[in-house]
């Protein structure tokens, strides 16, 4: 994500754990508007437990209305550090994310039934960004996963059974596909005149895997916007 610092458009990885400290610094602010952790945190609370990267993660919660638990650190209400066994001590893989699985399952959905529960496993996503698809390690990946899933499910459904109403969601964050080429789009808007400006700090990339966004200050929208049309024509 692109943030204005010292008048430059300085591009900085969201999945940093210190990434909503620069964004404050650099808007004032994390988001817009309330998150579920916020609307919740007078009636039953927020517990995360995530196994992401840490600023994917706190961004559940980046203004500490509830708990969230993750290996670079876990934080109570208020941004109170969770220390020593009570956080959330696993591996980023998928051993660690079947041991933040039973922990969950266990500690957050039987004993403290906060009104909102999330479990956000590093797998499939983590293998898949370094094999490919329907290979072994992609096959073994998903069955990891499935164990997971099938672990709330059973504990939802024992609840269920002894009088509590559940709404169970499941969802992915995005899905995969095999790249054969790319384009490297800094280089791309270098060769099309606008290396000065990117450069100064006028002009910036921040790259989201197969797509980007593009910033530019006022003084250089002008000139993004003519190159435009010609980025249009690449294959």
């Amino acid at each position: 994500m692109g943030l204005i610092q010292d008048g430059r458009i300085a591009v900085r990885d969201v999945g940093k754990p210190d990434f909503r400290t620069q964004m404050r610094a650099a808007t004032g602010g994390t988001l817009r508007v309330p998150t579920l952790a916020e609307r919740v945190a007078g009636a039953g609370g927020f517990v995360a437990f995530s196994n992401v990267s840490p600023g994917a993660a706190y961004f559940l919660d980046p203004d500490n209305f509830g708990f969230v638990y993750h290996r670079a650190g876990s934080y109570a209400p208020g941004g109170s550090p969770i220390a020593g066994r009570g956080g959330l001590d696993v591996t980023h893989d998928l051993a660690g994310d079947w041991a933040m699985t039973q922990r969950f399952c266990s500690e957050v959905l039987t004993d403290r039934k906060p009104s909102v529960a999330v479990l956000w496993l590093a797998n499939p996503d983590l293998t898949l960004h370094g094999t490919l698809l329907g290979s072994p390690d992609h096959r073994d990946a998903l069955r990891s996963t499935e164990r997971c899933v099938v672990a709330v499910l059973e504990t939802v459904e024992r609840l269920r059974a002894s009088g509590e109403t559940i709404l169970l969601l499941i969802g992915s964050d995005h899905g995969q596909e095999t790249v054969g080429d790319y384009v490297t789009i800094e280089t791309w808007l270098d060769t099309h005149g606008l290396a000065a400006q990117r450069q100064a700090g006028q002009i910036a990339v921040a790259t989201q895997g197969t797509a980007a966004l593009l910033y530019a200050t006022t003084q250089a929208r002008a000139a993004l916007i003519d190159v435009l049309e010609a980025m249009r024509a690449e294959p």
